[in-house]
């Protein structure tokens, strides 16, 4: 059984990788917004952290590809629709900040820390329903239900 965990990381660790290139490749696109980059950019770091594999739940890691192929779809649609990813960036941006000053060192001992990670992993999705909507999501996300989950952090 290890084995086969291991198996699996390696290679969400390789699809990763893979997806961070094409990610960056995209990005240095000039028809793509400054603020679609720096969320995205922003986003990349906030999944692919230096031992990211140890900290994150395997649970978790079996997403990171649908994660990094709606930032794909995000970008190529941006390139196209630059105007689209700012609105919807709209919708998404005071949930991130509030997740993020959450999460903040000095802020950690406010709130229950496992309601907070199951908050920040429902962030991913509520992305992948905004920029990705055909990848879907493996349960129903929205700022209703966002905001629900707040509640118990």
């Amino acid at each position: 059984a290890l084995v086969k965990v291991q198996s699996e990381i390696t290679s969400i660790l390789i699809e990763s990788a893979a997806g961070a290139t094409k990610i960056n490749g995209l990005l240095a696109d000039e028809r793509i917004p400054e603020t679609t980059a720096d969320a995205v950019s922003s986003q990349l770091a906030w999944l692919l952290y230096r031992g990211f594999p140890r900290h994150v739940p395997l649970a978790t890691l079996r997403h990171y590809k649908r994660y990094l192929k709606g930032i794909v779809l995000r970008l190529e649609r941006a390139r196209l629709n630059p105007n689209g990813d700012l609105k919807k960036e709209e919708l998404f941006a005071p949930y991130w900040e509030q997740y993020r000053e959450a999460a903040k060192p000095a802020n950690a001992a406010h709130y229950d820390a496992e309601a907070l990670a199951a908050y920040r992993w429902k962030l991913e999705e509520y992305r992948v329903s905004l920029f990705a909507q055909e990848l879907h999501t493996p349960e129903p996300v929205s700022p209703k239900r966002l905001d629900a989950k707040w509640a118990t952090v």
